[in-house]
């Protein structure tokens, strides 16, 4: 009995595992500065107004 299941090789893959959004997004990108302004917002208004179900 095999101890890990055999996968199919996809024969034009060429990443084991996705790169991540970091490595793909250039460093002088806008993108780069709006997450960090989005990460100094407060934001526990909103947060609160959600409940778990």
């Amino acid at each position: 009995m095999p101890r890990f299941k055999d996968m199919p090789q996809v024969p034009g893959q060429m990443w084991l595992m996705p790169p991540s959004l970091d490595e793909m997004v250039p460093r002088d990108s806008e993108v780069r500065l709006l997450c960090e302004v989005m990460d100094h917002l407060d934001w526990s208004i909103l947060e609160s107004s959600y409940h778990d179900r």
